[in-house]
Formats: C-alpha cells, sequence, structure tokens
C-alpha cells in the first residue's frame, strides 16, 4: 500500500521519517509527499566475469548478483546459449570457436545494473588417433588375444601389446544388452552396436541408439573412454546376436 501524507508545490524530494517504519520509504511524486513500500536497491552483479566453454560440449554460468534480482538477461550470447531470465543461468551447447563480449544484467523493481562477461569458447583438445598410438601397424591385424588393433584401439587399448576390457554381455526376458569401455576422444572413430537374428543374415545397426547409451557405471574406465550399453529386444526371435562395428 502506498499512503499520501502531503501534497504541496514544494514537496522535497530528501524528506525522511524522524522515526523509520520497517519496510517502507518516504518518495514525491507529483508534487505529494508519500509513504510507499520499501525498494530492494538495484542489484550489482558480483560473480565472476569470466568463462570458458568448448565447442559440443555442453556450457553453464550463473549471473549472480546482489539485491534480490527478480529478472535477468543477456545479450551477444555465442550460437547454441541462452539465457533463463528467471534464475540467471546461461546454458546450452556452443557451436562455434568465438571470444565474446557479452553484456548481462539483473534488475528488480530498483532498477537495473549490467557488467560485461568475457566468454571464451574453445575447440575441444585434440585427442589421438590409431596411428598416434599403435604406429603403422595395419588396423586389421590381429594381436595375439584374437582382436584387431583397431577394436583393442576402440576398446581403450593403447598399444598393440596393451590388455583391454572385453565386453559383457547380460540377457533380460527378450531385451540382449552388451556393455563395454570404448573410446570417446577420437572425433574419426565412429563404434556402432549392430545386431542379427541369424548369422547367415546381413548385420543391420540397432534400431535404438547404435552408438550405445551411457552406463552408470563410471569405476574403473580408462580417460577418454566410457562404458557404454548397446540392447536389442529380440521380440519373438529364438536367438539374437550382438556385436560391436568400428570404422575410422
Amino acid at each position: 500500500l502506498t499512503y499520501t501524507l502531503a501534497t504541496a508545490s514544494a514537496v522535497v524530494n530528501n524528506a525522511t521519517l524522524e522515526t523509520p517504519i520497517p519496510g517502507y520509504q518516504l518518495a514525491s511524486s507529483s508534487n505529494s509527499l508519500v509513504l510507499q513500500p520499501a525498494k530492494d536497491p538495484a542489484p550489482v552483479i558480483s560473480g565472476s566475469l569470466t568463462a570458458t566453454g568448448t565447442v559440443g560440449s555442453p556450457f553453464s554460468y550463473a549471473i549472480t548478483a546482489s539485491g534480490n534480482p527478480t529478472l535477468y538477461g543477456a545479450s551477444n550470447l555465442p550460437i547454441g546459449l541462452g539465457v533463463n531470465t528467471s534464475n540467471g543461468v546461461i546454458s546450452g551447447t556452443p557451436t562455434t570457436v568465438t571470444n565474446a563480449s557479452v553484456t548481462i544484467f539483473a534488475g528488480n523493481a530498483g532498477g537495473t545494473n549490467s557488467a560485461t562477461l568475457t566468454l571464451t569458447i574453445s575447440n575441444p583438445p585434440t585427442g589421438p588417433t590409431f596411428s598416434s598410438l599403435f604406429g603403422g601397424v595395419n588396423p586389421t591385424n590381429m594381436g595375439s588375444d584374437g582382436l584387431s588393433y583397431l577394436m583393442k584401439y576402440a576398446l581403450g587399448g593403447t598399444n598393440t601389446n596393451d590388455k583391454v576390457t572385453l565386453p559383457t554381455v547380460s540377457q533380460g526376458g527378450t531385451t540382449l544388452t552388451m556393455t563395454a569401455i570404448v573410446r570417446t576422444n577420437d572425433t574419426n572413430l565412429t563404434i556402432l552396436g549392430q545386431y542379427v537374428a541369424d548369422l547367415s543374415s546381413t548385420w543391420s545397426n540397432l534400431p535404438s541408439n547404435p552408438a550405445g547409451v551411457a552406463s552408470t557405471n563410471t569405476s574403473n574406465v580408462p580417460a577418454g573412454c566410457q562404458r557404454r550399453d548397446f540392447t536389442v529386444n529380440g521380440g519373438t526371435n529364438a536367438k539374437q546376436f550382438l556385436r560391436l562395428k568400428v570404422t575410422q
């Protein structure tokens, strides 16, 4: 509620209450002296004004400010990013390399203040390649463990003599799942799950999530790799086969 205390042509802007009333303040409006609910001061941006991200990776930055902001905003955001105007979180997945000067602001009934966020989006770090780890060997050659060198590389191996964790298979009802630790830090490597009901037939990519689904079990996974589940529903088939196909 707002109360008009006096109306005159000489009402001043700097009047104060002799005895303050919690939650209220004096203000002048149209030659009237009014008692109105106190407003929070305009927010002041208080968080870090630098942030970094990586192309293709999820990004998140929270605008923080004093003064109980009720509204947030940002302009000149890199492609792929957006701002939640209710909580001030800038998020998304950037798609291009950039050095951006992003204007961020926070406001409330007391006003709005802004600041400049220096946002640097870089390319992901360069990962390994088959030849950088395995040298000049033919990727289709077999090691003593019966795995091709390319498959060993895809399963996280770092050299021709490396011992890797072999995939495991589990069954639940008509669902068949292969769980494998696979390399994820080589963008030139493609690892897909394939299935077939008869080994004399042509293998097909899994109808759902052929690249696998990240497992909730992250223990004992080498850097640059991820444990993934490759699943197919056998339906009414008497048999179902799963395999991993690796190409580069």
